[in-house]
């Protein structure tokens, strides 16, 4: 193996890399850097484990020019922090977002810096990291990317290219990155010419293996772009199927989404909370069915076990309501975890039984909460998918993206409106051919629903010719929630301050939303109403879990859900589950429901009422990282005093699991926005950090606001709601420009 093969193996095992570290998150070895990289990391810009990668790839590759492993050691820190790549040109714009509305608003405030209040210190520390960055010496962009592409670490694609994109296999072991990011396949593919750890590709520098999965996932991208129909279709009957399954008012748009699915090997239905995706998924599926010489065999599928438990009860509602031929011929569906459908090998991160080599049977995959998709998971799902099978994305672009690499589904939303993509090639027997002047896409719809496409804008036509339906009119989900939602999505500060200042009796019966100015996170009187409000619904929990009725403590959890940007800290998830819970216990002691007994004392987590998440995967138990549950009381008759069940899944059929039987699992009383993704509430109440803090986005909170149905209420300050709402998240990568 050469150094070049052997540094960029090394690159695309950074977890690996860090665990050689001596010391656990390997700050002892951090404090041996000097110059640049030391100056980075005590600025906390960079952590330690992309200090170690940068060094080991140095090594390997001889290269020694501290702009170059400054760039490298930044690379693995956008992949740890949710990009796919690095833009020279930009990156210390987005290190620095935050420093000058941050510091200004800090300047504008005449506060003393002294103080006792946790958020006000967290606050002040938070700007002083951001003032720190500011100070650093970064290199001239112009300069720093010559260097780069000087480097033996660099390959550059836009020199030309006899590189051939065969897949991506990976070794055994499939390590992540540091902070939980997967990262892991041998960085030594079987592929022509030198491997090296890092590509510079059209001004952006990857990682090798984000490169092959963007690459990989942008040519699978436009195979499916083509227009196929099924075999055996029936294009008369398809579309008559149509117009008789989706004959409701506004619905022109879900008609529209029923043909792309037909038609393209690849569609996407966007739309926001309440809009009718997954009524529109149900629909579709029974029209395919209907117009098909046999009934497609369909997978139904989502990121998380919560929200796979939504959509599967969500769609088999709707086929209830369909006429008796159309559910027969779709038959029992339920729907499973990408994870799940994939067939996760125990003991990797992100690797799966089926791949290019063993596809799955299905004629037609549905994965709702697309945006929760990351680039690894949307590369391994396409390989894994017949070149026949048709793909349906389905989810909202203006929601947080990944917790892990990639932004796919904002991405391909963007993609597919750029002029230069407004003509799909079609198939080379498509079934009718199309008009010469009218995208490949587009002409075949209108063969469907040829006065439904008609009423399109010329930006819906664009989408709609690159495979997207974006839905608009809500369904449900109206009032103020939505008002703000809208405020939010598009960056109206003051509308959605306005909306927030409108008092609740005024804001008419759908939703209200209300906001709770606090400075301070132990402003008791300010917290009042949350704290009835966390009682309260607690209370319901443990009622029903004391009665040992699982459907209904399920159903409880969702009434209320506390919301928090942050995991830790005094704006922190594990912060607030504390307080929360001390607020219970307080009202529990002094008020014990029925059915409260010594049995249940002192038993820790496993105390009737408890809400609980499952932090770690069990695909024995199919229950994933995220999915949420409650104590219960066994209601079996022969149950022994003080014996306990878990309850998970859909209120309906719960999953019902010993407590032994558990692995990762922890207390839920509040829960960061990120793994609320996938979940609907009927209220939530947001924690919201200081203006300073990077993790304050529009998507941020957007998404939060978003999983409530009736309530909303914001506790902050008005200069977080205003950071929060100027800041959109920026995900570099590269697959909408390509």
């Amino acid at each position: 193996m050469t150094a070049h093969s052997t540094a960029a193996a090394a690159a695309d095992r950074p977890g690996e890399a860090a665990r050689d570290l001596v010391d656990p998150d390997g700050r002892d070895q951090a404090k041996a850097f000097t110059g640049l990289l030391a100056d980075f990391n005590k600025a906390e810009v960079l952590s330690a484990a992309d200090l170690h990668v940068a060094r080991q790839l140095g090594s390997l590759g001889g290269e020694r020019d501290p702009r170059v492993l400054l760039a490298v050691a930044l690379t693995v820190r956008a992949v740890r922090t949710g990009s796919v790549c690095l833009d020279l040109r930009t990156v210390r714009d987005s290190v620095l977002g935050a420093v000058s509305d941050a510091a200004g608003a800090a300047d504008a405030s005449g506060e003393p810096t002294t103080t006792t209040d946790p958020a006000r210190i967290a606050e002040d520390e938070e700007l002083a990291r951001l003032a720190a960055k500011a100070a650093l010496d970064w290199p001239e962009p112009a300069d720093w990317i010559a260097a780069c592409l000087a480097s033996p670490l660099v390959a550059d694609q836009s020199l030309p290219d006899d590189t051939a994109l065969p897949g991506d296999p990976a070794l055994p072991g499939d390590p992540a990155l540091p902070g939980g990011t997967a990262a892991s396949s041998s960085a030594v593919h079987e592929m022509p010419g030198t491997a090296t750890p890092l590509r510079y590709d059209g001004g952006l520098l990857y990682l090798d293996r984000y490169w092959r999965q963007e690459r990989q996932v942008a040519g699978e991208l436009d195979e499916r772009s083509a227009i196929a129909v099924r075999a055996g279709t029936d294009v008369e009957v398809l579309a008559a199927a149509i117009d008789r399954l989706i004959d409701g008012a506004h619905s022109s748009r879900q008609r529209i989404a029923a043909a792309m699915a037909a038609g393209r090997r690849l569609s996407v239905i966007a739309g926001g909370p309440g809009t009718g995706k997954t009524t529109t998924v149900a629909q579709l599926l029974a029209a395919l069915a209907a117009g098909a010489a046999r009934p497609p065999k369909v997978a139904l599928a989502a990121p998380t076990g919560k929200a796979a438990a939504r959509l599967g009860q969500a769609v088999r509602e709707q086929v209830e309501r369909f006429p008796a031929a159309d559910r027969d011929r779709l038959g029992a569906l339920s729907a499973a975890t990408l994870h799940r459908l994939l067939g996760w090998k125990p003991g990797s991160s992100m690797r799966f039984w089926q791949d290019r080599h063993h596809r799955l049977p299905h004629d037609v995959v549905v994965v709702d909460e697309t945006s929760m998709v990351s680039l690894t998971m949307m590369a391994r799902l396409l390989e894994a998918l017949r070149p026949d099978a048709h793909l349906v994305l389905v989810g909202d672009p203006d929601q947080l993206a990944s917790v892990e690499a990639g932004a796919v589904l904002g991405d391909i939303v963007a993609r597919a409106a750029r002029p230069d993509r407004a003509h799909p090639p079609a198939s080379p027997q498509p079934a009718t051919a199309p008009d010469e002047n009218v995208p490949a896409a587009l002409s075949f719809v209108q063969q469907l629903v040829p006065e439904d496409v008609a009423a399109l804008d010329a930006t819906a036509r664009a989408e709609l010719a690159g495979g997207v339906t974006r839905l608009v009119h809500r369904f449900r989900f109206g009032g103020a929630i939505a008002e703000l939602a809208d405020a939010v999505r598009t960056g109206d500060a003051d509308r959605a301050l306005d909306l927030l200042a409108t008092p609740p009796d005024r804001q008419g019966p759908e939703s209200t939303v209300e906001f709770v100015a606090a400075e301070a996170v132990r402003d008791s009187p300010a917290l009042a109403g949350l704290r009835e409000q966390a009682v309260g619904a607690a209370r319901d929990i443990a009622a029903a879990a004391l009665a040992g009725d699982a459907a209904q403590a399920l159903h409880a959890m969702d009434q209320h859900r506390l919301l928090c940007a942050h995991r830790a800290g005094p704006f922190g998830a594990g912060y607030w589950a504390a307080t929360v819970s001390g607020w219970i216990s307080d009202d529990l002691r002094k008020r014990p429901l029925p059915g409260q007994v010594a049995e249940h004392a002192g038993r820790g987590l496993w105390v009737p009422g408890r809400p609980l998440m499952i932090t770690e995967n069990d695909r024995d138990l199919e229950l994933y990282n995220g999915d949420t549950g409650v104590v219960i009381v066994d209601p079996a008759p022969d149950a022994r005093p003080g014996s306990v069940l878990a309850a998970f899944g859909d209120p309906q059929a719960p999953t019902l699991v010993r407590p032994g039987r558990l692995g990762g699992v922890q207390q839920v009383y509040a829960m960061t926005v990120h793994k609320s993704q996938g979940s609907q509430f009927r209220a939530v109440t947001i924690i919201l950090p200081p203006s300073a803090s990077p993790l304050l986005t529009r998507e941020l909170l957007y998404t939060a606001a978003t999983r409530a149905s009736k309530q909303v209420r914001i506790i902050g300050t008005e200069s977080a709601v205003r950071a929060a709402i100027s800041r959109p998240v920026l995900r570099a990568s590269g697959l909408r420009s390509r």
